[in-house]
């Protein structure tokens, strides 16, 4: 939380409310907002940790086949509206909660398989990989296939034009 709220400061010493136009005064005073995917991998044993505060998710596949989902599992689960950080620190209460870390974080054990990869995204990619995913668990090397920014440009583009992806951010991260 310390961390935060030297961000939320450092945030808030580089805008002058008093010199913003209503409109984007009125947007300062409601607060940006941002997920947040942290991964955190440890050698010794070869676990990932991760945490998640928002619709950012995290893949753990093994070779092409989906093993897990953080924090969100069903495309579904992306109806529902995400708990985000906030530059106004009235919003981030869920942080204080005895119950917030359990429920944002969890560890996946690496040892049992043979080509383990971490896959973060934004929402938009993750709801579309999950609708994937449930018809056919192995539909990973769709991701891994992606050798670079053109591609998966081009697949966006495609999914959005065919309806099946939605429009918006769209980041994809592969870890190995």
């Amino acid at each position: 939380m310390a961390k935060l709220n030297a961000a939320i400061t450092l945030f808030t010493r580089r805008h002058d409310p008093q010199s913003m136009s209503w409109s984007r005064q009125a947007a300062f005073d409601r607060g940006s907002f941002a997920t947040l995917l942290g991964v955190s991998f440890t050698p010794e044993s070869n676990e990932v940790q991760l945490l998640a505060i928002g619709d950012t998710v995290g893949l753990l596949l093994d070779g092409p086949r989906l093993v897990a989902s953080f924090p969100y599992t069903d495309p579904e689960d992306f109806g529902r509206r995400p708990t985000l950080l906030s530059t106004r620190r009235d919003l981030n209460s869920f942080l204080d909660r005895p119950d917030h870390a359990s429920a944002s974080s969890t560890i996946w054990q690496l040892d049992h398989l043979a080509q383990p990869r971490i896959v973060c995204m934004t929402d938009a990619i993750a709801e579309w990989f999950l609708r994937l995913a449930q018809a056919d668990p192995c539909s990973g090397d769709i991701l891994l296939g992606i050798s670079d920014i053109a591609h998966l440009e081009a697949l966006v583009a495609h999914e959005r034009e065919a309806g099946r992806m939605k429009v918006d951010d769209s980041t994809m991260l592969i870890l190995e």
